[in-house]
């Protein structure tokens, strides 16, 4: 699963987990062999020169049929 965020000039991103620990620090990043573990609210921060602004998605894993 791939995460994205419009990648700004100059802007400074910061991906927390669900646990709220970070995952990454670039616009986009990528999950792969995701777990029910790694469910959860996935929030970006970022740092603009002349704004902060910050967005969340919720994702839910589903087991295999």
């Amino acid at each position: 699963m791939t995460f994205s965020a419009t990648n700004y000039p100059g802007a400074l991103y910061a991906w927390a987990g669900p646990s709220g620990n970070p995952v990454s620090s670039s616009a986009s990043f990528t999950l792969s062999n995701i777990t029910n573990a790694q469910a959860g609210v996935y929030t970006v921060f970022i740092a603009l020169p002349f704004c902060d602004l910050q967005a969340s998605v919720t994702i839910d894993v589903a087991p295999l049929p």
